[in-house]
């Protein structure tokens, strides 16, 4: 306890403040309670963003939080199975951050490897000036029938007239281009000098801004371009260079030597489950073994709806190629921190602090909700088919969707692959289109995506999941209809998608919704029950809560935006001889990160990663 001298004790806030004399220790206790105090150090965990905005009021609510948590331990809360695992992993967490950092330290790039990199690059310091282009493209082979190709040139010459009339480029190209970038309204991005057949090019350039060119003839079909405006030629400074080169060259042998560790890790440390092989029916059913300790599907279920911030009361559980990428997720994390152990990895005492706190709050939470539950909620059939009336949006089923997918999978550090995917990709759905090969002889054949065995089949789907790959798919998908395919479509991957049978969305009946409906109104009477009980207590802690010492505001800094998905994706080489590099985000379908573009120069449109940066990187594992 901290010792105290002379002490005057007025009333602050209905607070003891405590004015005390005795020198600072390394960490003064702030304040004491019932027996407890909260220190220096504990405060800011604690009290969370509160302690930013009141410190008085914030000491209580650390207050609260500890003593809530000693309740939990006491109660036996820690022993519960989710909590432990939340528990476990929240204690792991400084252990794993150090070790990402000790990685990081281990493979920062050297003097002599960045120079190489600018030496073998510095004709890219030099930016051109580009034109940035959309294309509307109709496809008409020159092997097809003459036929064909006349009446594409017919139909291209009447859509440019019609823009010329006025007509909204970008609407038209999204109704009437064959082009894998018809959903971004035929754009293209900025193009260089090079990137454009010589034709093309040509025309492309002496465009005026704003001016739409003559229907031109490509070996694919037709394409009309348009100008819209150019981007200066600039020079980027050599010193500028080096910077983006050795913020790009940390982030790839990071990205190599962590990946590296991730996959030593799970092939020595853990035995999972093949995701098709889990029986979702039995939560009892060993999935997987970490570390020597076995994970049933009830243990991975619920780690996956703690990370969700969700529960409910339904019978609906995660897709097994989810749920196996939460446990290999769970998996990893958990031996990277026994790792740090084995390598005497030492962790920072403030992160260790955080996770102390956030295993703090946790607790509390646990506790204030078993106390909730201890009152005897009864929810009588009344209370729940009121709620069920009252809430007609929450007691319905989306339309649902009979989806299958064929995936081509888009490496950063090799651009030159998305000229032979792409044209994979369009032979396989001319494939498909003209009844050469099924979608389920084709997705097993070339798909990349776990649903390869299945035929590409990933079941009932609502429109949602199409949401969440991107807007491109999103845009393909809204067109089809059952039994449709689409072409193919750039988004992160390369994607072909067909529609199968649709269950028309519906409302529950009170029958199907009568148990949600029963859990929505006990939720919102524990919820009720909390408040009033984390009142109780708080006021019956500020009675016994002495504040020894006001602490200093805590500056908590503005939450880091995450970067948006980008609301479109750069077009696909082939259209019109565009070739450019990937670098595109990590896919939803992944469980682990994809790493980031390998790209040191923003605006340079040929500089991926080098084969021997990987080569050079040391891994802990």
């Amino acid at each position: 306890m901290h010792s105290k001298a002379r002490c005057s004790s007025p009333w602050i806030a209905g607070l003891t403040l405590m004015a005390c004399t005795t020198a600072a220790t390394d960490d003064p206790v702030l304040a004491t309670y019932r027996g407890g105090e909260i220190t220096a150090s504990e405060y800011p965990g604690l009290a969370g963003r509160q302690a930013a905005v009141d410190p008085q009021e914030s000491l209580a609510d650390a207050a609260l939080v500890e003593w809530l948590a000693a309740e939990a331990r006491a109660n036996g809360l820690e022993a519960r199975r989710d909590l432990a695992l939340q528990l476990q992993r929240l204690e792991d967490r400084p252990a794993v951050k150090a070790l990402e950092q000790r990685i990081r330290a281990e493979n920062e790039p050297t003097g002599e490897a960045i120079r190489q990199y600018l030496d073998g690059h510095r004709h890219q310091l030099e930016k051109p000036r580009k034109i940035r282009l959309s294309n509307l493209f109709k496809r008409a082979p020159q092997d097809g029938p003459k036929s064909d190709r006349e009446a594409a040139r017919r139909t291209m010459e009447v859509l440019r007239a019609r823009v010329l009339a006025g007509e909204d480029f970008a609407e038209l190209a999204k109704r009437e281009s064959d082009g894998v970038n018809r959903y971004r309204g035929g754009k293209m991005g900025a193009i260089p000098p090079g990137q454009l057949r010589k034709g093309i090019e040509d025309v492309a350039f002496a465009l005026a801004e704003g001016e739409i060119s003559p229907v031109i003839a490509i070996p694919d079909g037709f394409v009309i371009l348009k100008n819209g405006g150019f981007v200066e030629a600039s020079t980027m400074t050599e010193e500028e260079a080096i910077g983006r080169i050795r913020d790009a060259m940390r982030r790839w042998n990071f990205e190599d030597a962590w990946e590296a560790l991730r996959r030593a890790l799970l092939d020595s440390g853990a035995e999972l489950l093949d995701p098709r092989q889990i029986d979702a029916s039995a939560p009892d059913t060993v999935i997987g073994t970490v570390a020597g300790e076995p994970l049933t599907y009830g243990d991975v279920d619920a780690i996956a709806r703690s990370q969700s911030g969700g529960s409910g009361p339904t019978n609906e559980r995660l897709t097994p190629f989810r749920l196996h990428a939460v446990l290999e997720q769970h998996a990893f994390h958990r031996l990277a921190a026994i790792r740090a152990t084995e390598l005497g990895v030492e962790t920072d005492p403030q992160s260790v602090l955080r996770a102390a706190a956030a295993r703090a709050r946790l607790l509390a939470a646990a506790e204030l909700d078993r106390r909730a539950r201890e009152r005897q909620i009864e929810v009588s059939e009344f209370e729940a088919r009121a709620f069920f009336d009252a809430n007609p949006r929450l007691f319905s089923l989306p339309d649902r969707h009979q989806v299958s997918v064929i995936q081509f999978r888009l490496d950063d550090a090799d651009p030159r692959q998305l000229r032979e995917k792409t044209g994979l990709g369009r032979r396989t759905v001319e494939r498909i289109k003209v009844g050469a090969t099924t979608f389920a002889a084709a997705a097993r054949e070339v798909s990349e995506h776990p649903s390869a065995e299945d035929g590409g089949d990933l079941g009932m789907k609502p429109r949602r999941w199409a949401a969440a790959l991107g807007p491109n798919v999103l845009a393909a998908f809204d067109e089809l209809e059952p039994g449709q395919t689409t072409d193919l479509i750039r988004q992160d991957h390369l994607w072909i998608l067909r529609l199968g049978d649709v269950e028309s969305g519906r409302p529950l009946s009170w029958e199907e919704a009568r148990e949600a409906a029963h859990w929505g109104v006990e939720r919102q009477k524990v919820r009720a029950h909390r408040e009033e009980i984390e009142a109780a207590l708080r006021e019956e802690l500020l009675s016994s809560l002495v504040i020894l010492e006001l602490p200093e505001a805590v500056e908590y800094p503005r939450a880091r935006r995450r970067p948006q998905r980008p609301q479109s994706e750069p077009p696909v080489a082939g259209v019109v001889g565009v070739e450019r590099p990937v670098g595109q985000p990590a896919s939803a379908e992944r469980s682990i990160p994809v790493a980031s573009s390998r790209n040191c120069f923003r605006f340079s449109l040929e500089i991926s990663k080098p084969a021997a940066a990987s080569d050079s990187s040391t891994s802990a594992s």
